[in-house]
């Protein structure tokens, strides 16, 4: 898997390609990132946790 890059990073941020995985990152509780970027794969936990 790749790991996703780093918000903190400009160059992240101004890069042509990658921001929708970057973002879509942030609303879900995991997202996994297989090369070569055609299997993604995203959970989302609904309810709450014990």
């Amino acid at each position: 898997m790749k790991e996703l890059p780093q918000l903190s990073d400009p160059d992240t941020l101004l890069a042509v390609h990658g921001r929708g995985i970057l973002l879509a990152s942030l609303y879900f509780d995991k997202l996994e990132y297989k090369e070569p970027g055609n299997v993604v794969t995203i959970v989302e936990k609904f309810g709450k946790e014990s």
